[in-house]
């Protein structure tokens, strides 16, 4: 689930807070379509005293983001693509100290971070799609709708604990 910052939302939330009043394409997503107001993985919605479908969601960090479902035209700068009527959660209330937060779930996808202290640095890329093309190193993500790593080893200090691999890995 996609979801920005609507309102002042937990304590230090950062800017830019996104203004669904001034949009003129922004439209509040209504209860009864099914579309839109249905909960995905791990993504609760229910209705608020308006008929307005309101999402909730929970992370492994039992941080929480809650607000409202609406659809809105995306714009992405460089490349000049517009999206209609992309769904996503205008939130009201939030934990995280973010801007807000993108799930894609278990779709392809690659993040490449270069400079991020660079902001006009052309790298720092983010990429859905089926075929991408590596160069450099991988890291490989794996299941659910969270993301693992996987331990191989334990040091305290300099020393390596002789832990047998097969103990540290995650059983599924």
């Amino acid at each position: 689930m996609l979801w920005i910052n609507c309102e002042l939302c937990g304590l230090n939330v950062p800017g830019p807070l996104y203004h669904p009043l001034e949009s003129s394409s922004c439209e509040m997503q209504l209860c009864e379509d099914f579309e839109t107001c249905r909960p995905t993985g791990t993504v609760r919605n229910e209705c608020d005293n308006n008929d307005i479908c309101q999402y909730g969601v929970r992370y492994g960090s039992k941080d929480y983001s809650t607000g409202h479902i609406a659809t809105e035209t995306f714009k992405f700068g460089r490349i000049k693509v517009t999206l209609r009527k992309i769904v996503f959660g205008c939130a009201k209330h939030t934990s995280l100290y973010a801007n807000g937060v993108l799930g894609i779930r278990s779709s392809k996808f690659s993040y490449c971070i270069g400079n991020t202290s660079d902001r006009s640095y052309p790298y720092n890329t983010l990429v859905i799609r089926d075929k991408i093309e590596l160069i450099g190193y991988k890291t490989p993500m794996i299941i659910e709708d969270k993301y693992y790593i996987t331990l191989e080893s334990i040091n305290i200090g300099n020393k390596l604990l002789n832990i047998d691999p097969e103990i540290l890995r995650r059983k599924f």
